[in-house]
Parts: C-alpha cells; structure tokens; sequence
C-alpha cells in the first residue's frame, strides 16, 4: 500500500479538508492511503471517519506556537513513519516550509495543492508576497482548483507554461442531488415551515466568507419576506461576533447557527438559494456542491466564473446595491431544481475522474 501524509492546519469541513476526504471515500483502499498530519491539537470533524477508513492522524505544534518545534515535528512524523509521498493543503506561501520539513524527513514527492486565490489581513498578504518564490521552487507538483488559485500560490508563468496541474473539486453527484424528503425532514428538523424561503451558507466564521455581508443582505430581505430564514452550516472563531451583529439587525430571531454537520450534503435540499459573498475564493466547493443539488447560487464577483457549471450562478459585485442581492435570490423563490448530472459529467467533476487523476499526481502513477 502506497501512503501519501496530507498536512494541514486542521481537521475541519472546510473546502480544502472536505474535498480530501471526498477523494478518500472514492479511493482503492487496499492500494492507497491517505494520513494526515494536523498543526492543532484540536479534534477535528473528520477524524473518526478517517481512521475508520484506516488512516492514521498525526497532531503536531502548531506553527503559530513555536515555528522551529513545529518543523522538528513535522520531520519526525515523515521519518519515523518512512513517508516519501507528502501533500500540504494550502495558499500561503509560508506553508512550504511545512514540505521543506517533509523533506527533511526523507520524502522525495513534495506536492502543493493550493486552496485559494487570495489571503486576509495586510500582513499575511505581504509575508506571502515576499515568498512567494517558495512555491515555485520547492514542491514537484503544483496543483490548483482553478486558474487563479494557480496564478495566485504558483505565478502567472507556471501556470501558462503548464506546470501547474488543474485538478477539479469533484464530488459523488448522487450525494448532492436535490431530495424532497430530506427537505421535509431536516426542516421539520429546524422547525422551518413547507413554504418558507430558506438563505443558505455554508462555510467558516472567518474574515474571508464574509458573514456580515450576508447579515446585511438578510435585512433587507426580511423586508420582502418577513418570515423567511437564513441556515447558516459551520464553526469559526467570529461566530460570536456574527451572533451579536444579528442581534444588533435585529433579526437573529430568524437566523439559525447549524453549527458543523456531518451531513451537509442533504441540507442543500433544505435551501432555496445559495448566498456566497466570500472577498476572495479559489474555487468554492460549497458552489459546486449546491449546484450538484440544482441550487440557485448568488456569489460575489470575486469568485471565479469557472465555478459556474450548470448556469446557476449569478455573480454580483459586493459594492453592487443591497436590493440587487436581494432580489437576486429571491429568483429561488418557487425554482424548479434541476438535474445537474449530465452537466458535472461533462465537466469533469465526477469524483471517479477526479479520484484516478489524484492519485497519479500524488503518486506518479
């Protein structure tokens, strides 16, 4: 069996970590294997699953703690388990030197799967400028959801040169696809009435998503629909803050913190239309996944229009008038779903695809 040690800041239903174990699920079992090394010590979501699959996790110290200790025990985790196959989830430039300690540790396949086309905050934007040469320099594949997370981690030139290999966010389409009766369920569930219109996000209460945005938009549309709810699916350190901002709209009343769910995939079946203002993505696997569900997706200009697939989004300017967001996705309201299956097929998306051109980056093959 062939092993690949995935390094990552956390074990989380993020983008990044849910597209992983999505290629996890999908793999040959007995031939491949994926382990995980964590930069926390905090349990993450998916860690029960993943050693129920047979995967082994690591929690080392966290960057951000102690930067030397963090590498010296990056090295140990690669040497002591003979890894010659390491992948780190990430954008940052700053992140490669987590693969120079996988090097250190005796692994020959370095692989960079960046997440993103952007960073927040002023600092982490300019660190990663200053080395940016790091991932071009270190890892043997580069690999990237979209041109411009490519362009974004890898430069301009890899990227038109052919270097850096576009890997889609695929899924298990059957999984996703719109279902009445778990939208019955899961809103008699939430307490949402049939007839109800139903925001949807799904994401990290992070600066990035942009979660105050959506509360604005809300507000306004609660003008129009005076009963209507926003489900909001994740954790993050400025849910606090977002709660209190609610309260301050004054419509937290109408707002309901799902927390993380382990089967987010069926809650796209409770929505009516997607919200994602995010102030940058690389390729949202949240967009992907609620149009496998025939969902209508309104998402920030920001967001690249190769997430459109299906035709579903719609793509606004986050200095675009609030009504604009508004009406917008009320064009959910009364939407007939569509079957999207043919669409991600020939796209590429489907997750067998995807899964058997993973595993010859990750490991030569």
């Amino acid at each position: 069996m062939k092993r690949v040690l995935c390094v990552l800041s956390e074990i989380n239903q993020g983008g990044a970590e849910t597209f992983i174990m999505k290629l996890m699920r999908s793999m040959d079992k007995s031939q491949y294997m994926i382990d995980f090394c964590a930069m926390t010590d905090i349990i993450g979501v998916y860690e029960k699953e993943i050693e129920a699959l047979g995967g082994k996790i690591y929690h080392v110290t966290p960057k951000t703690k102690n930067p030397v200790k963090s590498f010296f025990d990056i090295r140990k985790v690669v040497k002591q388990g003979k890894y010659q196959y390491a992948l780190r989830l990430n954008n940052h430039a700053v992140t490669v030197i987590d693969l120079l300690a996988c090097r250190a540790g005796g692994a020959k396949r370095l692989i960079m799967r960046t997440t993103n086309s952007g960073n927040s905050g002023s600092f982490s934007i300019i660190l990663h400028k200053i080395l940016k040469f790091l991932p071009m320099l270190v890892p043997n594949v580069m690999i990237a959801p979209s041109k411009e997370a490519g362009i974004y981690t890898f430069g301009e030139k890899a990227v038109s040169e052919g270097k850096v290999e576009i890997l889609q966010n695929g899924l298990d389409i059957s999984e996703y696809a719109y279902n009445e009766g778990k939208r019955n369920e899961l809103r008699q569930k939430l307490n949402i009435s049939h007839d109800t219109f139903v925001l949807g996000h799904i994401g990290r209460f992070t600066q990035v998503k942009n979660h105050s945005f959506i509360i604005q938009v809300f507000k306004k549309l609660l003008t129009k629909k005076p009963d209507a709810k926003l489900l909001l699916i994740g954790k993050g350190e400025l849910e606090e803050d977002i709660k209190s901002l609610a309260k301050e709209k004054g419509v937290f009343k109408n707002v309901i913190f799902a927390g993380t769910k382990s089967d987010a995939a069926s809650y796209y079946s409770v929505m009516d239309a997607l919200i994602l203002p995010s102030l940058y993505e690389g390729m949202p696997n949240v967009v992907i996944e609620a149009q496998a569900s025939g969902l209508k997706c309104v998402v920030s200009d920001t967001v690249t229009k190769q997430a459109d697939i299906t035709g579903l989004c719609s793509y606004l300017s986050l200095s675009d008038n609030i009504d604009l967001w508004v009406d917008t996705l009320l064009e959910g309201e009364n939407f007939t779903r569509k079957d999207t299956k043919e669409d991600f097929i020939k796209a590429g998306y489907d997750i067998q695809s995807v899964c058997k051109r993973f595993i010859q980056l990750i490991f030569g093959e």
